[in-house]
């Protein structure tokens, strides 16, 4: 029977562990999907001050309202960068294709939405007969665009390969 107890005892503690390190693992993934560093050590930094000096800052002392002025900032400039790189992801996707759409939805040539794949992967060459032909050769079909004085291709037509 001690064995039954001491068993039970194991599982328990293995089942706190497992959740106490999931938990933590969700934490971490947050911190670090959204960049909240710059807040959490805000928050340490608070704990330490009302550790060390005795300060509360949960009442209408000017001290208290600007260290949580200073917390809503470093958090609302967190969740800013956030939304900065996550748009700076999607336009570097967008520069990957040719031709740009207007909305926010990016679309690659064949009007499908961005997908990085290397089986779709083309090869992009300016052609030898037409110098301002941009050619996207892709394994069943070539995408052909006219490049203007700027450099910036425009669609022309898709041209399919015949396989035999």
């Amino acid at each position: 029977m001690s064995n039954d107890i001491h068993s039970a005892g194991k599982s328990t503690a293995s089942a706190i562990g497992t959740t106490f390190k999931a938990i933590g693992a969700l934490i971490f993934a947050l911190i670090k999907q959204f960049g909240l560093y710059v807040p959490i050590l805000y928050a340490v930094f608070g704990t330490v001050l009302c550790l060390a000096f005795d300060l509360r800052l949960i009442s209408t002392e000017l001290n208290s309202i600007l260290f949580w002025i200073g917390g809503g900032l470093s958090l609302i400039t967190s969740v800013a960068i956030t939304i900065y790189k996550h748009r700076l992801s999607e336009e570097k996707k967008a520069e990957s294709c040719p031709i740009r759409a207007r909305s926010r939805k990016f679309l690659c040539p064949n009007n499908l939405p961005y997908r990085k794949s290397k089986i779709d992967s083309p090869k992009i060459y300016m052609s030898n007969l037409e110098p301002d032909k941009l050619i996207h050769e892709y394994e069943d079909r070539f995408i052909v665009y006219q490049t203007d004085e700027r450099g910036t291709p425009h669609y022309i037509k898709t041209e399919y390969k015949y396989r035999s």
